[in-house]
């Protein structure tokens, strides 16, 4: 996850210069390959299925659009990530500032997660998985944007930062207090677990909206 660009990366990358060029194609692989996350993510924020999918349509729209003025991208899953999340900030006007990456009280609701939302699996107990969704419900509505950009998403520390336009200190300093809290908050009744190798295998079995 931290080191450089993987295959798949290095694959977008060539599908984002493609599109620059014109390649419709492209366009169209970009959005079947990721149109599952950014929904994912977008419905996390805003619980509006209709105005969510909008928005992505409208983010290949513009980068279409636009497509001849836009530079190169190393990391295209972020981008269209943090492309979207600017979006559908500005569409609900949830910002309260001049800064779109803030969040307010009034956001307290969003990326909740419930049981219903993950699917069932051999590596976490029914237990666990309750007490694992419990916790992260506790976090504040940052923290749990943080988690599900990490072990849903699997953006690495860098691409957390350029997402949400923070020092990546500060996304690594903020992963360590939340999987610290974490651990003193879950009871662990088979054994030790790793907190971090614990939601990667949780949000393996988060269900497709």
């Amino acid at each position: 996850m931290e080191g450089g660009a993987t295959n798949i990366e290095r694959n977008d990358s060539e599908q984002w210069k493609a599109l620059k060029r014109g390649d419709k194609n492209a366009l169209s692989v970009l959005f079947n390959n990721y149109y599952q996350f950014l929904f994912n993510y977008g419905y996390q924020m805003i619980q509006d299925r209709d105005l969510v999918k909008d928005a992505i349509q409208e983010l290949f729209y513009s980068i279409w659009s636009r497509r001849e003025r836009l530079g190169d991208v190393v990391y295209v899953k972020s981008y269209l990530l943090m492309s979207l999340r600017r979006q559908l900030l500005l569409l609900k006007q949830l910002e309260k500032s001049s800064d779109v990456d803030s969040y307010s009280d009034e956001e307290a609701e969003m990326f909740v997660f419930e049981e219903e939302q993950f699917m069932d699996n051999e590596e976490i107990s029914s237990i666990l998985k309750q007490q694992l969704i419990s916790t992260i419900n506790q976090l504040t509505t940052k923290q749990r944007e943080l988690v599900f950009l990490r072990f849903y998403q699997e953006l690495s520390y860098k691409q957390i930062a350029e997402l949400l336009s923070i020092n990546e200190q500060s996304v690594k300093n903020n992963m360590q207090r939340i999987i610290k809290k974490m651990r003193e908050w879950i009871t662990f009744q088979d054994g030790e677990y790793q907190v971090d190798n614990l939601l990667f295998a949780l949000f393996v079995y988060y269900k497709r909206k």
